[in-house]
């Protein structure tokens, strides 16, 4: 039997977590009823798996179901496709 190989199907909302969009990336967050706070080097964010501190260049998703996390902005790129709209 051989592998098969996947892929994600799913549609995430996210924001690139910059010097700049730390902020925006926060309220945006904290609009979601999620929790979040601006730190030196990036953004912490309460997730399942406690608060995560994401810095300058990381993605911050919130999937279907409402949870945040971050993942790397090369990870990112090579995963997600933004949709039209």
């Amino acid at each position: 039997m051989q592998p098969h190989r996947y892929r994600k199907v799913a549609t995430v909302e996210a924001m690139q977590v910059t010097g700049e969009s730390r902020p925006d990336v926060v309220a945006w967050i904290q609009g979601e009823a999620g929790v979040a706070m601006v730190t030196e080097r990036g953004v912490a964010v309460s997730t399942l798996e406690g608060v995560i501190e994401y810095a300058d260049g990381w993605w911050v998703l919130r999937n279907e179901t409402g949870e945040f996390y971050g993942i790397t902005a090369d990870r990112f790129e090579s995963t997600y496709v933004k949709e039209n709209g």
